[in-house]
């Protein structure tokens, strides 16, 4: 996220126009008083303990726009994000007590301030109104909240009511942990990690804008124990939800990240840790935010062992399905031998052969059927051996020919037929002298066709 001025942060009057009914007004009650319409701005690291001064440089990112109500008495602050469309709902957002608020320099127009809060996990929240009527009377309950503050720490009640505050935060997280550890039930224990806040894009805005979608828990959940990796998953329970159903379930992939988010120099002694976090490029990001620096740390060192896990999964798959590959070429290869093309050769011989054999006495019985003729199995055997031999001596013979024309073509060779012509012709005549004569001139013939 980039720093934004009172200028660049997005108002809401694209909302207001097609809400005519909702005015930038500021109404009161017997519970206090409600600021209508206006933007919020959270820090883009979150931070717990920022000094008063820190604020003018900090980042800050867009968290939403709608109403936000003062209590009266106690002057907290309730954040109710507006909807984008009429059948959605959003949960309203508590953020602490109001302490003080801070105009923001330079600020052209007066109507952005920042506000300190007692908020574990964002103590400064920056507010841009939509007019100075606005301001005017947020700034009167901001100097009554300041001035209460300073007394109750005058009074030693703000000690006191930090201590109770974490007190009561521990025995949230101590039954939210045993309620988890009561629903998921299995061979392989969960893994939770308390006092984290789950933040994600406001799915009320097609434009985006970022809110905390619960506070609770991050739950670290292992298959059973099987032969095969399984499914690892990424669960967060809310506190305002329980355990019945995680209000966001994540599968831990391969191709997840948890990036942490940079932390400044001044914050180096901040506790609070925050983890942008995305199964897949294409998802959605959403942001961890740990109260507890050690435990971040152990949930990060956690679930990048998963993720490596499953990255090890898939390149073993990856290899296992290339050795296949690699086995089925070997096998053609195998099958490309001389052995192997003479054995497939001679199969095909012999299925030819079926063939030929069933097709001749199918041949032969028509014609007995047609002439009414009866015979045995015997005589069709015997009938079907002699058309064999007699197919073996005219294959022997057109071989033979063919063989002596081709050692005629290449090597200049009389074939042994030829020979036996001229021989009888010699035969006819009456001398030795005149035979020689006519084989010399028939086999001169014969050589030069």
């Amino acid at each position: 996220a980039q720093a934004t001025s009172a200028q660049d942060v997005p108002t809401c009057h694209h909302f207001c126009l097609s809400q005519p009914h909702r005015q930038h007004t500021t109404m009161r009650g017997m519970q206090g008083q409600i600021f209508t319409c206006v933007d919020v701005c959270i820090p883009t690291k979150v931070r717990g303990t920022e000094a008063e001064e820190e604020w003018q440089e900090v980042d800050w990112t867009k968290l939403s726009t709608g109403d936000i109500r003062v209590d009266a008495d106690t002057f907290m602050l309730v954040f109710q994000p507006a909807l984008a469309k009429p059948t959605q709902s959003v949960k309203a957002l508590p953020m602490g007590a109001l302490i003080r608020a801070s105009e923001v320099q330079p600020d052209a127009d007066g109507r952005t301030l920042v506000v300190t809060t007692t908020d574990t996990m964002h103590q400064h929240v920056r507010i841009t109104f939509q007019d100075a009527n606005q301001v005017s009377n947020f700034r009167q309950v901001a100097e009554q909240a300041e001035t209460a503050h300073q007394a109750s720490t005058k009074g030693g009640h703000v000690e006191r009511d930090e201590e109770a505050a974490k007190t009561e935060a521990k025995k949230v997280a101590a039954r939210l942990e045993a309620d988890i550890c009561a629903a998921i039930q299995g061979s392989v224990p969960p893994l939770i990690f308390t006092g984290v806040q789950l933040m994600g894009e406001d799915p009320n805005f097609e434009g985006g804008g970022v809110v905390i979608l619960g506070e609770g828990a991050a739950v670290l959940v292992d298959p059973e124990d099987t032969v095969n990796v399984g499914s690892y998953e990424l669960r967060f329970y809310s506190v305002d939800d329980g355990v019945d159903e995680p209000i966001k379930r994540f599968v831990i992939g391969p191709r997840a990240t948890l990036n942490r988010l940079p932390t400044r120099g001044e914050d180096l002694d901040d506790s609070a840790v925050s983890f942008d976090v995305r199964m897949l490029p294409t998802d959605r990001l959403h942001t961890l935010c740990f109260e507890d620096e050690q435990m971040a740390a152990t949930f990060a060192r956690d679930f990048r062992v998963r993720q490596r896990l499953m990255k090890a999964s898939l390149l073993s798959a990856k290899g296992a399905s290339k050795e296949m590959e690699l086995r089925g070429q070997i096998e053609c290869l195998k099958r490309m031998t001389l052995a192997s093309r003479l054995w497939r050769l001679f199969g095909l011989f012999i299925a030819v052969l079926l063939v030929v054999v069933i097709s001749r006495f199918a041949w032969y019985y028509k014609e007995d059927m047609r002439q009414q003729k009866t015979r045995a199995i015997a005589e069709y055997g015997q009938m079907l051996i002699e058309d064999a031999i007699q197919a073996a001596k005219v294959s022997r013979g057109l071989a033979s020919n063919i063989g002596a024309q081709a050692c005629k073509s290449m090597l200049g060779t009389v074939p042994p037929s030829d020979l036996q012509l001229c021989l009888a012709a010699s035969d006819d005549t009456d001398t030795d002298a005149d035979a020689l004569t006519v084989l010399r001139r028939c086999v001169s013939g014969t050589v030069r066709r």
